[in-house]
């Protein structure tokens, strides 16, 4: 048998000071209002992509999203997406957005900025009904269920992602 070492690690910071630096980065670190509207428009896209003819384009023509764009043509919209991005995944993406240009010796978030966080803070908060999962899985040949869900959020995420700042290049506003 194994037996468990003990290990023991030095305390490098105390919660007083975690709570100093985010509020540090918050405080230093600029979101402009159009990189928040970029975020918003990211994020409505991914939640009702039927809704905008730019994200169904990118969902039909894609081989690997392509499934995303039949289902959603073909059933009843709002019940397919379960869960989506709120309040507290749109503070983290800005949080990690942040911390990105922090690490690129910046002061001010950039929509790049975004797009590299996107996936890790808001893909595990979506949530699909099972019909759509199902279909996923058949299509793509996952086995597990957990990495379908994931998969198809990245999948809304990115063409949201490339819908938004398409749309957001035409108006001018990044």
């Amino acid at each position: 048998t194994q037996e468990a070492q003990e290990l023991r690690l030095p305390i490098v910071g105390t919660f007083e000071d975690i709570k100093e630096v985010r509020e540090y980065f918050h405080r230093n670190i600029y979101v402009s209002n159009n990189v928040r509207q970029y975020i918003g428009e990211i994020l409505v896209r991914a939640k009702e992509p039927w809704k905008y003819k730019g994200v169904m384009q990118y969902l039909a023509q894609n081989s690997e999203t392509n499934v995303l764009s039949r289902m959603f043509e073909s059933h009843e919209h709002a019940s397919l997406i379960r869960a989506s991005v709120m309040g507290r995944g749109i503070t983290h993406l800005e949080g990690a957005a942040r911390m990105l240009a922090a690490s690129n010796y910046r002061d001010y978030v950039t929509p790049d900025d975004v797009t590299k966080a996107l996936l890790n803070t808001c893909a595990h908060r979506m949530d699909f009904a099972l019909p759509l999962v199902e279909e996923y899985v058949a299509e793509k040949s996952i086995s597990v269920i957990s990495d379908a869900r994931r998969q198809i959020a990245a999948d809304l995420l990115r063409v949201a992602e490339a819908d938004a700042r398409l749309a957001m290049l035409k108006e001018g506003v990044l």
